[in-house]
């Protein structure tokens, strides 16, 4: 009996370890990275960028750098996006409006007021050199796709201010 239970158990669970690891491929994740610029200039640190999915798969988020580069992630930082194809959702950065200077407790401090009417006010103004169209900024708007992994794990999204995407 315990030379049966030697020989089967490691076939049973070599077996089971098996089945689970190619159930587990069509839900692994693509390590992805991209550029944005504007104007041929990277775009502001922090600019926010978003894939929103047009299939059964899960949305993931990043930041672009001072040089415009972003990595995409679903869970953690790094751990990359669901193959599937997705609308790019990208939103200028606000990182140039001060935060308040003070913690806030109330929903009508009129500092976080203030605050919030000066981003606002930036993401509505008009296009200016340097800075995302609105027309990016929303999943029902913006024009821009990407299919992973088949248009590749690097894209670099070139656009202008006063224009739609290339």
């Amino acid at each position: 009996m315990p030379r049966l239970i030697r020989v089967f158990f490691p076939c049973v669970l070599g077996g089971a370890l098996t089945i689970l690891s190619i159930g587990c491929k069509s839900d692994s994740l693509v390590p992805i990275e991209g550029q944005v610029t504007v104007d041929g200039i990277p775009v502001a640190e922090g600019t926010s960028v978003l894939l929103a999915p047009l299939g059964d798969h899960k949305p993931a988020h990043g930041k672009t750098g001072a040089d415009g580069v972003f990595r995409v992630y679903t869970h953690v930082p790094g751990d990359g996006v669901m193959p599937g194809e997705y609308r790019v959702v990208l939103v200028n950065s606000t990182n140039a409006i001060p935060l308040p200077d003070h913690e806030i407790t109330r929903e009508d401090d009129p500092t976080y007021l203030a605050y919030l009417k000066k981003v606002e006010d930036f993401k509505n103004r008009p296009p200016t050199k340097g800075t995302l169209p609105i027309l990016y900024s929303a999943p029902h708007t913006t024009p821009l796709r990407w299919k992973i992994p088949g248009d590749g794990v690097f894209r670099k999204f070139e656009l202008e201010s006063g224009a739609p995407a290339k």
